[in-house]
């Protein structure tokens, strides 16, 4: 059994970083699907619940926890993986300051939020009715 393990171990680090990776791009995707695209507030409350929650854990622990679980199995975390991405594409990017990214992305991503649930706030306020009508076409003979 030990040397069954002995032999696994090499292979289980990379598929647990993998499973964080995906696990982090899944949660962006999400989230970045219900801010474009949905209006309903209480999934937008939530989603700046999660946003803050996030920031709050970048400040105490100086970088995203996913990305920390990455880097602790991979060895890089999704900076790394951008940095890597615009050297390939001979783009001169020095600037490693994860922390102060990572901060700027989700008060960025949070105050596109709280305006999203203000502004559908607002709208639900003041009786507009948006219609479209569709065009008519006549011939030109």
């Amino acid at each position: 059994m030990r040397e069954l393990i002995r032999m696994l171990v090499p292979y289980l680090k990379p598929i647990i970083g993998c499973y964080y990776g995906i696990l982090h791009i899944s949660i962006m995707i999400i989230g970045a699907i219900l801010l474009l695209f949905d209006n309903n507030i209480i999934h937008l409350w939530l989603l700046l619940t999660i946003i803050s929650i996030d920031a709050m854990s970048c400040v105490i622990l100086h970088n995203c926890p996913l990305t920390l679980l990455e880097r602790k199995y991979l060895g890089v975390g999704w900076k790394g993986y951008q940095n890597k991405f615009l050297k390939k594409l001979n783009i001169d990017f020095r600037c490693n300051h994860e922390y102060e990214a990572t901060i700027e992305l989700l008060t960025n991503i949070g105050a596109l939020t709280m305006f999203k649930l203000l502004f559908i706030c607002v709208v639900n306020c003041f009786p507009i009715s948006f219609t479209f009508h569709k065009p008519t076409f006549q011939p030109l003979i």
